[in-house]
Protein backbone atom coordinates (compact mmCIF):
# COMPACT_ATOMS: atom_id res chain seq x y z
CA UNK A 1 0.00 0.00 0.00
CA UNK A 2 0.96 3.71 -0.67
CA UNK A 3 2.36 5.63 1.74
CA UNK A 4 0.59 9.15 1.65
CA UNK A 5 1.33 10.37 4.82
CA UNK A 6 3.02 13.59 4.66
CA UNK A 7 6.96 14.11 5.38
CA UNK A 8 6.72 16.55 8.88
CA UNK A 9 9.15 18.92 9.96
CA UNK A 10 10.85 18.29 13.00
CA UNK A 11 9.82 20.29 15.92
CA UNK A 12 11.52 23.70 16.03
CA UNK A 13 14.13 24.43 18.90
CA UNK A 14 12.08 26.92 21.34
CA UNK A 15 13.58 30.12 22.64
CA UNK A 16 14.98 29.49 26.08
CA UNK A 17 12.78 33.11 26.80
CA UNK A 18 9.66 31.48 26.77
CA UNK A 19 10.93 28.81 28.88
CA UNK A 20 9.31 30.74 32.16
CA UNK A 21 5.31 30.62 29.96
CA UNK A 22 5.52 26.85 29.03
CA UNK A 23 6.26 26.07 32.54
CA UNK A 24 3.22 27.83 34.29
CA UNK A 25 0.89 25.61 32.31
CA UNK A 26 0.19 21.38 32.81
CA UNK A 27 -0.57 21.07 29.18
CA UNK A 28 2.55 23.19 27.19
CA UNK A 29 0.23 25.63 24.94
CA UNK A 30 3.42 26.40 22.70
CA UNK A 31 3.78 22.01 21.88
CA UNK A 32 0.11 22.16 21.47
CA UNK A 33 0.17 24.76 18.98
CA UNK A 34 3.26 23.13 17.06
CA UNK A 35 1.30 20.14 16.45
CA UNK A 36 -2.18 21.54 15.59
CA UNK A 37 -2.56 21.58 12.00
CA UNK A 38 -3.86 25.74 11.60
CA UNK A 39 -1.02 27.33 9.64
CA UNK A 40 -2.01 30.61 10.47
CA UNK A 41 -1.19 30.61 14.08
CA UNK A 42 2.30 28.68 13.48
CA UNK A 43 3.61 30.73 10.97
CA UNK A 44 3.01 34.21 13.46
CA UNK A 45 4.27 31.98 16.32
CA UNK A 46 7.29 31.38 14.65
CA UNK A 47 7.40 35.36 12.91
CA UNK A 48 6.31 37.47 15.97
CA UNK A 49 7.65 34.92 18.96
CA UNK A 50 10.18 32.68 17.97
CA UNK A 51 11.68 35.71 15.54
CA UNK A 52 12.66 33.43 12.81
CA UNK A 53 14.96 34.53 10.10
CA UNK A 54 12.75 34.54 6.54
CA UNK A 55 14.62 32.03 5.34
CA UNK A 56 14.29 29.53 8.29
CA UNK A 57 12.29 25.85 6.73
CA UNK A 58 9.43 26.22 9.73
CA UNK A 59 8.55 29.60 8.53
CA UNK A 60 8.48 28.39 5.10
CA UNK A 61 6.50 26.16 5.14
CA UNK A 62 3.72 27.13 7.31
CA UNK A 63 3.89 30.58 5.03
CA UNK A 64 3.51 28.42 1.75
CA UNK A 65 0.63 26.52 3.56
CA UNK A 66 -1.14 30.02 4.90
CA UNK A 67 -0.67 31.36 1.26
CA UNK A 68 -2.29 28.22 -0.20
CA UNK A 69 -5.26 28.43 2.38
CA UNK A 70 -9.02 28.18 1.11
CA UNK A 71 -10.18 31.27 3.38
CA UNK A 72 -6.96 33.25 2.07
CA UNK A 73 -8.02 32.98 -1.30
CA UNK A 74 -11.98 33.40 -0.90
CA UNK A 75 -11.18 36.97 1.08
CA UNK A 76 -8.66 38.07 -1.97
CA UNK A 77 -11.71 36.95 -4.54
CA UNK A 78 -14.25 38.96 -2.52
CA UNK A 79 -11.92 41.63 -2.25
CA UNK A 80 -11.26 41.34 -5.93
CA UNK A 81 -14.87 41.57 -7.20
CA UNK A 82 -15.88 44.18 -4.83
CA UNK A 83 -17.77 46.89 -7.27
CA UNK A 84 -18.48 50.30 -5.31
CA UNK A 85 -21.37 50.64 -7.87
CA UNK A 86 -23.55 47.57 -7.20
CA UNK A 87 -22.34 46.67 -3.48
CA UNK A 88 -25.23 47.90 -0.78
CA UNK A 89 -26.98 49.69 -3.90
CA UNK A 90 -30.43 48.37 -2.06
CA UNK A 91 -29.70 50.74 0.34
CA UNK A 92 -30.20 54.75 0.49
CA UNK A 93 -26.70 56.32 -1.25
CA UNK A 94 -26.10 58.48 2.33
CA UNK A 95 -26.14 54.78 3.99
CA UNK A 96 -23.83 52.91 1.49
CA UNK A 97 -20.84 54.33 1.75
CA UNK A 98 -20.74 53.70 5.38
CA UNK A 99 -21.72 50.12 4.71
CA UNK A 100 -19.19 49.61 2.06
CA UNK A 101 -16.01 50.87 4.45
CA UNK A 102 -17.55 48.30 7.25
CA UNK A 103 -17.61 45.79 4.94
CA UNK A 104 -14.05 45.97 3.67
CA UNK A 105 -12.48 46.87 6.88
CA UNK A 106 -14.00 43.37 7.79
CA UNK A 107 -12.37 41.65 5.08
CA UNK A 108 -8.66 43.63 5.36
CA UNK A 109 -8.70 42.54 8.80
CA UNK A 110 -9.02 38.92 7.96
CA UNK A 111 -6.70 39.35 5.16
CA UNK A 112 -4.02 40.73 7.20
CA UNK A 113 -4.26 37.79 9.74
CA UNK A 114 -3.39 35.40 5.95
CA UNK A 115 -0.36 37.97 5.28
CA UNK A 116 -1.57 39.31 3.32
CA UNK A 117 0.20 42.78 2.84
CA UNK A 118 -0.21 46.49 1.24
CA UNK A 119 1.69 45.84 -1.99
CA UNK A 120 -0.99 43.89 -3.26
CA UNK A 121 -3.12 45.24 -6.32
CA UNK A 122 -6.79 44.33 -4.77
CA UNK A 123 -5.60 45.52 -0.83
CA UNK A 124 -4.33 49.20 -2.71
CA UNK A 125 -7.45 49.15 -4.27
CA UNK A 126 -9.71 48.64 -1.76
CA UNK A 127 -7.28 51.46 0.90
CA UNK A 128 -8.37 53.97 -1.84
CA UNK A 129 -11.67 53.30 -2.17
CA UNK A 130 -11.97 53.81 1.93
CA UNK A 131 -9.84 56.95 1.55
CA UNK A 132 -12.71 58.44 -0.66
CA UNK A 133 -14.84 58.12 2.31
CA UNK A 134 -13.18 60.18 4.76
CA UNK A 135 -13.86 63.14 5.87
CA UNK A 136 -12.10 66.99 5.99
CA UNK A 137 -11.01 66.43 10.26
CA UNK A 138 -9.91 62.57 8.82
CA UNK A 139 -12.79 60.56 10.82
CA UNK A 140 -14.69 58.41 8.77
CA UNK A 141 -18.28 58.50 8.10
CA UNK A 142 -18.87 55.88 11.25
CA UNK A 143 -19.69 55.72 14.62
CA UNK A 144 -16.42 56.00 17.09
CA UNK A 145 -15.44 52.18 17.50
CA UNK A 146 -15.88 51.70 14.02
CA UNK A 147 -13.68 54.40 13.38
CA UNK A 148 -11.02 52.69 15.90
CA UNK A 149 -11.43 49.66 13.62
CA UNK A 150 -10.76 51.10 10.01
CA UNK A 151 -7.71 53.33 11.98
CA UNK A 152 -6.39 49.91 13.31
CA UNK A 153 -6.77 48.22 10.27
CA UNK A 154 -4.78 50.87 8.17
CA UNK A 155 -1.61 50.93 10.14
CA UNK A 156 -1.82 46.86 10.71
CA UNK A 157 -0.93 47.20 6.70
CA UNK A 158 1.67 49.42 7.65
CA UNK A 159 0.81 52.43 6.51
CA UNK A 160 1.93 55.21 8.75
CA UNK A 161 3.41 58.26 7.80
CA UNK A 162 0.60 58.18 4.83
CA UNK A 163 -1.09 61.74 5.20
CA UNK A 164 -4.48 60.56 5.58
CA UNK A 165 -3.30 57.95 7.83
CA UNK A 166 -2.01 60.17 10.32
CA UNK A 167 -5.23 62.88 10.09
CA UNK A 168 -7.15 59.67 11.40
CA UNK A 169 -5.17 58.62 13.62
CA UNK A 170 -4.86 62.23 15.26
CA UNK A 171 -8.68 62.70 14.70
CA UNK A 172 -9.08 59.59 17.00
CA UNK A 173 -6.71 60.89 19.71
CA UNK A 174 -8.72 63.62 19.79
CA UNK A 175 -11.85 61.63 20.92
CA UNK A 176 -10.08 61.64 23.93
CA UNK A 177 -12.12 62.38 27.34
CA UNK A 178 -10.89 64.07 30.03
CA UNK A 179 -10.77 60.93 32.40
CA UNK A 180 -8.20 59.56 29.83
CA UNK A 181 -10.79 56.94 28.41
CA UNK A 182 -12.99 57.23 25.04
CA UNK A 183 -16.50 56.66 24.38
CA UNK A 184 -19.31 57.12 27.26
CA UNK A 185 -20.78 54.07 29.93
CA UNK A 186 -22.80 54.79 32.52
CA UNK A 187 -19.76 55.35 34.29
CA UNK A 188 -17.69 57.34 32.34
CA UNK A 189 -15.46 56.41 29.47
CA UNK A 190 -16.37 53.04 28.18
CA UNK A 191 -13.85 50.27 28.41
CA UNK A 192 -13.69 48.44 25.70
CA UNK A 193 -13.75 51.31 23.60
CA UNK A 194 -10.80 52.36 25.00
CA UNK A 195 -9.17 49.41 24.85
CA UNK A 196 -9.31 49.00 20.78
CA UNK A 197 -8.41 52.87 20.61
CA UNK A 198 -5.20 51.58 22.40
CA UNK A 199 -4.60 48.91 20.03
CA UNK A 200 -5.26 50.95 17.34
CA UNK A 201 -2.41 53.49 18.22
CA UNK A 202 -0.14 50.65 19.09
CA UNK A 203 0.61 50.09 15.96
CA UNK A 204 1.99 53.67 15.37
CA UNK A 205 5.55 54.14 16.23
CA UNK A 206 5.14 57.48 17.72
CA UNK A 207 1.39 57.84 18.63
CA UNK A 208 1.77 54.53 21.29
CA UNK A 209 4.55 56.49 23.33
CA UNK A 210 2.24 59.99 23.50
CA UNK A 211 1.07 61.32 26.84
CA UNK A 212 -2.33 61.01 26.14
CA UNK A 213 -2.23 57.58 25.21
CA UNK A 214 -0.97 56.19 28.58
CA UNK A 215 -3.40 58.66 30.37
CA UNK A 216 -5.48 56.12 28.45
CA UNK A 217 -3.80 53.33 29.87
CA UNK A 218 -4.03 54.48 33.01
CA UNK A 219 -7.66 54.62 32.57
CA UNK A 220 -8.01 50.77 31.94
CA UNK A 221 -5.79 49.63 34.99
CA UNK A 222 -7.95 52.19 37.20
CA UNK A 223 -10.56 50.40 36.18
CA UNK A 224 -9.83 46.76 35.70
Amino acid sequence: MKNTKKNLLPFPEIPENLSWFSNRFTIDPIQRILRSRNSQVKFYLYKNVFQMDQMAIHLKVTKRELNENRNRTKILKSLELFDPATQYAEYPADKQGALQINYLTSLLSEARDYNCHKRMTDIQNVFIHILKHQNKDGSFPLPLHLNAHVIETLLKYDFEGNRFVEQAIRWLVRQQNEDGGWGTSDEGSDVWLTLKVLSACSYHSIMRERKKIKRGADFILNHY
